[in-house]
């Protein structure tokens, strides 16, 4: 009775985060470097693809009361609410990394324990966001919401010339913009969890997109060009 009580008392007096507190200078370095790579890389891939959605969306909007004909016109509008679409999971709903960026300025807890806690819960939540992105899912709702663009133009205005380009754009597009979102969270959590705290960068392979819109006097258009490294 004596031995249990006594292994009893020791054992409630190891703090729950033990654990964390496992040599945390190097897991809060480990974090904060990789945490804040993320957030760079995050941030990138959104700008440019908000400011090329916004661009192509603009254009397009411009482009309605100049064309010629309804038949334009209708292309236009509906090539216009795709385009302003593009923006939903980089401008109007962020990668999540860009919501906990604020941990990166804050100043150092005295309790490093606690510190170490609020970084692996913004890596982790970051991981996330970026396998939801690569999920199957993301790649099924992105082909459908390009099928229903496809319907509206041609079973609903029976402009079957527009309805293919929308067809062929959305999906390559579409297929674009998933495999370039970074994978940073993802690779440095899987690190983290394997006890590899070091300093070695988490880049994703080095991957540009060049984005270019024109306008040939009858329709918008959008050049895109990737380059890997």
């Amino acid at each position: 009775m004596t031995a249990r009580m006594i292994i009893f008392f020791v054992l409630a007096a190891v703090p729950a985060n033990a654990g964390i507190c496992t040599n945390p200078e190097a897991r809060l370095g480990f974090l904060r470097h990789n945490f804040a790579e993320t957030a760079d890389h995050e941030q990138s891939w959104a700008t440019h693809w908000s400011l090329g959605w916004a661009g192509l969306t603009a254009l397009q909007l411009i482009g309605i009361p100049v064309v010629g004909t309804k038949d334009k016109r209708q292309d236009l509008a509906v090539g216009a609410f795709g385009s302003a679409m593009g923006l939903l999971p980089t401008f109007i709903i962020p990668p999540r990394a860009l919501a906990d960026r604020e941990l990166l300025s804050k100043p150092p807890q005295s309790d490093s324990c606690a510190d170490v806690e609020q970084f692996e819960t913004a890596l982790e939540r970051a991981a996330t966001d970026e396998a939801f992105m690569h999920s199957w899912i993301s790649h099924a709702g992105s082909l459908l919401f390009t099928l229903g663009l496809t319907a509206v133009e041609g079973f609903g205005l029976h402009h079957w010339g527009p309805a293919a380009l929308t067809l062929g754009f959305g999906v390559v597009v579409g297929e674009i913009m998933i495999y370039t979102r970074p994978y940073n969270a993802e690779r440095a959590l899987a690190r983290y969890r394997a006890g590899d705290f070091s300093a070695r960068s988490e880049n994703s392979e080095s991957q540009s997109l060049k984005v270019s819109l024109f306008w040939n006097g009858d329709a918008a258009a959008v050049g895109l060009r990737m380059d890997l490294n």
